[in-house]
């Protein structure tokens, strides 16, 4: 029999974006879904949106919490499946076989606790456009991969303990370092991109925070000279940014999207993708 997969969004005031996170799990070709909804006492019709598929969603929960990793935290505990993945409220599946790419990838791999993750591709909506993104293992880096396109054994969850919730911005970097350290097998499944990450949430608006936190967890794991070489990587990114919002006050936008452009095609190597083709 196939697994049962726990697939668990995550979502607060998200009713412009929400349907689409839905359509995309409701259309997976996958047999064996439970599909959990957690909302954080929202109050701009999500959680209405959310109930029009009620008859798809296993199950939806709406009250306060302590921010994504304590809601996080409450879909682990609500869900019973063997495999896990979150897609939250502003992400999406990219193909209606995604999930069962990961899963089949899984079950080519005997061994336990694993993440199985992918390639993914993420979206800027400044740019009106998606670059695929080749994710890796290599955390002492930086978080080179993405929640949203890891299946994870709920095994490993039992074994490296629920997100910390003293991070605000990077416990997914966090958790996937501890289960890194515990053991847990990391399997790269060769398939498409499964899923569409969009740019531009509480990670990026708050961003000094957000890397300071991954400087935390890279300092911890990997010692001072991988800390040293994610700080002088960070600031020039920073320069960047700073470069950025001057182009933008001096030459306006479109200077600033053709410097992202060039950055992401020379720089961070992303290969550039059509959205509109992922669906």
């Amino acid at each position: 029999m196939d697994p049962l997969v726990s697939v668990i969004t995550i979502t607060r005031n998200s009713a412009l974006y929400l349907a689409k996170a839905i359509e995309s799990v409701v259309s997976q070709t996958y047999p064996r879904i439970e599909y959990i909804v957690v909302d954080g006492a929202s109050t701009d019709g999500t959680v209405d949106l959310s109930r029009r598929y009620k008859e798809r969603i296993s199950q939806i929960v709406s009250e306060p919490d302590g921010g994504i990793y304590d809601a996080m935290n409450k879909g682990l505990r609500l869900s019973s499946g063997t495999l896990i993945i979150f897609v939250n409220s502003d992400d999406s599946f990219s193909h209606s076989g995604a999930l069962a790419s990961l899963v089949s990838a899984r079950q080519s791999y005997d061994e336990a606790p694993t993440i199985c993750y992918s390639d993914f591709f993420k979206h800027y909506p400044s740019l009106d456009r998606s670059m695929r993104v080749e994710a890796h293992a290599g955390l002492e880096s930086g978080f080179a991969l993405c929640h949203q396109a890891m299946l994870v054994d709920r095994s490993a969850y039992d074994l490296v303990g629920n997100f910390d919730t003293s991070f605000r911005y990077a416990a997914d970097h966090d958790w996937t370092a501890r289960a890194k350290r515990a053991g847990v097998r990391f399997l790269k499944a060769d398939v498409l991109p499964t899923v569409v990450f969009t740019h531009g949430g509480a990670s990026h608006s708050n961003y000094r925070s957000s890397r300071s936190e991954a400087g935390r967890v890279i300092l911890r794991e990997y010692g001072s000279v991988a800390y040293l070489r994610y700080s002088v990587r960070q600031y020039g990114v920073h320069l960047l940014r700073r470069l950025a919002d001057q182009l933008e006050h001096v030459l306006g936008a479109p200077a600033v999207a053709a410097l992202q452009r060039f950055y992401f095609s020379n720089v961070r190597k992303y290969r550039r993708h059509d959205d509109r083709s992922a669906g």
